[in-house]
């Protein structure tokens, strides 16, 4: 496996390369406009070779804005994103100002944004942390369209490969639950796309969610989804007892024998994808306790 983190400014694009695949980490940059981030893709993939798992971490548009030129133009066999009420996603497509059209759409109904450009691409929907519980492993072949998995289920990509990843969806709710108190205090309910249109349409009830949104505190960076990725079996071999080495010992190894080593160590090491994240001692908890 081959781990790479691209440079496109702010924002996120990470894959890594497999023999028969990639997988992806966000798509997305708030720096040199679109081009920066379809010019990343585009000297990156090769289209005979699919997308096999794209994840997605939150969706502020530096994190998705690459979403729709991957989606056009490659095979992206799986998107797992956190599954969100729409209460936060009218956050985000607020937090989202002056966004394209495509980054408004997509945080407001992201399965029908997805299937409208790729159909054949299969959605699956990471639940709250809160109700985790449940199925320990999965193939992602055999999750349906539009399904719902817990946060902290191990999925396993293709049958072929010894490699595995957790999706944490740990969502902070005070916010969004001052959100929703206030909207109901003005006779707002939104629970579908349809219904944030029918009531932004209405001048009163626009004026009414934008001045409830700007009494919110923070901001929405600490309901990123993190990835756990990892190799199965001897990982902790490499990652561990090799760094357990003196410095004097490893100098006696012989150059090209330790860059044989090195490049085993990178290949079969894990990572934790934080997206924007905003981590603590009571959240890195969380995120510790899904990925054991």
């Amino acid at each position: 496996m081959l781990r790479t983190f691209h440079s496109v400014g702010q924002g996120a694009f990470y894959t890594e390369e497999f023999d028969d695949f990639y997988v992806v980490y966000d798509c997305g940059t708030e720096t040199g406009g679109i081009k920066t981030i379809e010019n990343a893709i585009v000297g990156y993939f090769d289209k005979e070779k699919p997308i096999e798992i794209l994840f997605i971490s939150h969706f502020h548009r530096d994190h998705i804005n690459g979403i729709e030129y991957l989606l056009s133009n490659y095979r992206v066999n799986n998107v797992v994103l956190p599954q969100y009420d729409m209460a936060l996603s009218t956050i985000f497509f607020l937090e989202n100002k002056n966004a394209p059209p495509f980054v408004k759409k997509f945080t407001l109904d992201p399965y029908k944004t997805i299937k409208s450009l790729s159909p054949k691409t299969k959605c699956i929907f990471v639940k709250s942390h809160a109700s985790r519980g449940g199925d320990d492993q999965l193939n992602v072949v055999d999750i349906l369209d539009d399904s719902c998995i817990n946060s902290g289920t191990k999925l396993v990509p293709t049958k072929q490969v010894d490699w595995f990843y957790i999706a944490i969806n740990h969502l902070k709710e005070e916010r969004v639950k001052i959100f929703n108190s206030g909207l109901l205090k003005n006779n707002i309910s939104i629970h579908s796309s349809s219904d944030f249109e029918k009531y932004w349409s209405n001048k009163n009830h626009k004026k009414q969610i934008v001045n409830m949104f700007n009494k919110l505190p923070g901001g929405c960076n600490g309901n990123s989804m993190v990835v756990y990725s990892g190799p199965e079996g001897q990982w902790s071999y490499f990652s561990s007892h090799f760094l357990s080495i003196e410095f004097n010992v490893v100098q006696k190894i012989h150059n090209n024998l330790l860059s044989v080593l090195l490049d085993e160590i990178n290949r079969r090491t894990g990572c934790l994808y934080m997206g924007d994240y905003e981590a603590n001692e009571k959240t890195w908890g969380v995120v510790f306790s899904g990925i054991r």
